[in-house]
């Protein structure tokens, strides 16, 4: 998988994310245009009323109109933008969460059991949810501001040139002032994951270990260390809130700043505008039968609401204060943009790891043979075991035996690359087992542990986690060959019916024997099989080894039992003793 970069999150979806961004951008625009707009009107109306010589001329209908437009603009937008970036959220995520399984799963089984910890969970759920944070509130929300910004200047210089400069001066001004906290940003969003991460391992832990704490009497200094992480994330957050709060604060005052900037720069046209509010405020006492003439006098001028300064410098003192719904929001940029970056640095990291993991994705042609040349297994700490060295073909069926405990599941798991060698090698088809990428062993080898672990999912779409490309037909043919076609036959919908979680609806045997229905649907060369007849009386567990004996004949069986099984099928017999220290 290769590194993942921020502004794929954009690119992966590019006419997606464009279009959230111009729906969003119209609900914007209409928005403050609505706040604006309806200052004006209801200024120059109050103008209007001061000047009934003008009364007649000033068009109430279509404003009105306009503005309802705007509204039902604002509303329809905003409902859209928001249905468009919860989906593209919703695919985002989904997509990120299926790229880590990919990298997860090329990972040695050992590795990625070894290092499930809470700093992964943080990797695999918090910090993907961090990262629709940058194509949503990052580079929308920059892209708004700096497109409604231009689109404010260029009403200003049409409106009031005068004021220009020095508004887009505060513009520049706000939007740069949120980066001079990045640096900072960037090491508190490391620090907050990092504390994240390990208030979450604690409480795994202490919720796993809760048993034992309770009655060591270690409830206490669990709950102690608990409070402590806890209080060290809450003063972490409060840190960050503070810098906010101040990054807020001066925002406020350039805005401040921006209104006592346009009332100034629009004095003298307000100064020019109050002499026709004047001669208007004198001839409005005249007899309608001047009206003409006043108007003559005056040039044929529109209305006085459409001439007077006031209206025009509310509309855009309303705009500049509706400016702050994009501006305000960029207080977040340093931190948004922190957790993103160290969100795609872990996640990256997790993935690299897994990519290293990557080997031989193929086997030669050569006839089928497993070899254990001087093979140790276990673990690290347990007692040491004889090497085995043994060669299998296709067609051979191993029965591996021994009392409980001494380390016939180890073995297998070994065989199947779940744990490493202590010692020695595994070759498959002249390959060493650990050169092999781990979708090859996963495609050659298949074990099926004692433990069986059925989902939530119909039949049909359980077994077919093994192979996707099963027909129905063979999915009941392994499900009769294991014995449980009668249970089939007694399902509502067959194949279809849903399974309870955790297999629940079916009997202990019932679930280890779907467990191996499963496993013989992928048709694996290497079929490794830890205790699969416990429970099972003898005929039927003589039954099934000889069916799935005849399924395996021309690949690899190996059996692992502490029963007593006597069967002709069996061409290898291994024997494992009681480790002594």
């Amino acid at each position: 998988m290769k590194p993942l970069r921020l502004r794929q999150l954009w690119l992966a979806q590019t006419a997606h994310w464009s279009g959230s961004f111009v729906l969003g951008l119209c609900t914007l625009v209409a928005s403050i245009t609505l706040l604006a707009f309806s200052g004006w009107f209801i200024s120059a109306s109050a103008l209007t009323g001061l000047t009934a010589v003008w009364a007649g001329n000033f068009d109430f209908l279509r404003p009105g109109a306009l503005i309802r437009l705007l509204a039902i603009v604002r509303t329809t937008g905003r409902y859209f933008e928001r249905v468009t970036s919860h989906a593209l959220v919703l695919k985002l995520l989904s997509q990120l969460r299926v790229d880590s399984f990919k990298a997860l799963a090329q990972q040695p089984f050992h590795q990625v059991q070894q290092g499930f910890t809470g700093d992964k969970l943080q990797r695999l759920l918090a910090d993907i949810d961090l990262l629709d944070q940058f194509p949503l509130q990052l580079v929308n929300r920059l892209g708004w501001a700096v497109a409604l910004a231009v689109v404010y200047a260029a009403v200003l210089a049409w409106l009031l040139p005068a004021a220009l400069g020095p508004m887009l001066a505060l513009v520049a001004i706000m939007m740069c002032l949120p980066l001079l906290a990045q640096k900072h940003a960037y090491q508190e969003a490391g620090q907050l994951v990092q504390l994240q991460a390990k208030r979450r391992q604690h409480l795994l832990q202490s919720l796993t270990l809760l048993t034992p704490y309770l009655l060591l009497n270690r409830a206490g200094h669990m709950q102690s260390e608990q409070q402590q992480q806890d209080l060290r994330l809450y003063q972490l957050e409060r840190q960050i809130q503070r810098r906010q709060l101040l990054l807020q604060a001066a925002m406020w005052l350039l805005l401040l700043l921006g209104l006592v900037a346009l009332v100034v720069c629009a004095i003298p046209s307000i100064q020019s505008s109050q002499q026709l509010l004047a001669a208007a405020t004198s001839t409005s006492q005249v007899a309608a039968s001047t009206d003409s003439a006043l108007l003559g006098s005056l040039g044929h001028a529109p209305s006085l609401p459409y001439q007077h300064q006031a209206p025009v410098l509310i509309a855009l003192l309303l705009g500049w204060l509706g400016l702050a719904e994009v501006l305000l929001p960029l207080v977040l940029v340093p931190a948004v943009l922190g957790q993103s970056r160290q969100a795609r640095d872990r996640l990256n990291q997790l993935c690299q790891t897994a990519s290293a993991a990557r080997g031989v994705e193929r086997l030669d042609d050569s006839p089928l043979q497993l070899e254990l040349r001087d093979v140790q297994w276990g673990y690290q700490h347990a007692l040491p075991v004889p090497a085995l060295t043994a060669t299998l073909h296709a067609g051979s069926c191993v029965l591996l035996q021994g009392p409980s405990g001494v380390g016939k599941s180890a073995l297998l798991q070994t065989i199947a690359r779940e744990i490493p060698a202590l010692a020695g090698e595994l070759w498959l088809n002249n390959t060493p087992i650990h050169a092999l990428s781990e979708a090859s062993v996963r495609q050659t080898c298949c074990y099926v542990g004692q433990r069986a672990q059925v989902f939530g999912l119909t039949i049909a779409a359980d077994l077919r986690l093994a192979n996707p490309k099963a027909s129905d037909q063979e999915l009941q043919q392994v499900l009769t060959l294991v014995g449980l076609d009668h249970w089939l036959a007694r399902q509502p919908q067959g194949l279809l019916t849903l399974l309870g979680q955790y297999g629940v609806g079916l009997s202990g045997g019932e679930l280890r024997r779907f467990a191996l229905a499963r496993s013989l649907v992928r048709k694996a060369p290497v079929l490794l099989l830890d205790e699969p007849f416990a429970g099972l009386d003898a005929a039927t567990a003589e039954t099934l080894l000889q069916d799935i004996a005849a399924y395996q004949r021309h690949g690899i069986l190996v059996i692992a039992s502490h029963q007593q099984l006597q069967s002709p099928v069996f061409n290898h017999h291994w024997t494992l003793a009681r480790r002594e220290p």
